[in-house]
């Protein structure tokens, strides 16, 4: 039983650890001429958040791809307060990588001494 909460606690720590939201500079005030974002967080002024895959900002909207199937979501920039791209956090991720490695050794040597 031990074993198992380990295990659940390292893959929670390298999943929970991977990535980051970090707001885009100026997205919603000044006009770009069209940049590209793999993984957006749209904050509308209704309280809307989407999540968009493939984002593209372009000077009057925002474009990308959300839901199950994928579905084309447009949002005029006026209407949007904020967004945020998805970032790898290196230093976090290592960290939890190599924590997982030595639990997973653990775990390892745990077992065969049972």
């Amino acid at each position: 039983m031990r074993a198992r909460h380990l295990c659940a606690i390292l893959v929670l720590a390298l999943v929970a650890s991977c990535s980051a939201w970090r707001p885009v500079p100026g997205v919603a005030l000044a006009p770009v001429s069209t940049e590209r974002i793999d993984h957006a967080r749209v904050l509308v002024r209704d309280g809307t958040v989407l999540l968009l895959r493939d984002a593209m900002i372009s000077p009057d909207s925002i474009v990308g791809f959300a839901g199950t199937p994928p579905t084309r979501v447009a949002v005029r920039r006026s209407d949007v307060t904020a967004v945020e791209a998805e970032h790898a956090e290196a230093i976090t991720s290592f960290l939890a990588g190599i924590l997982s490695v030595f639990g997973l050794l653990y775990l390892a040597v745990s077992l065969n001494n049972l």
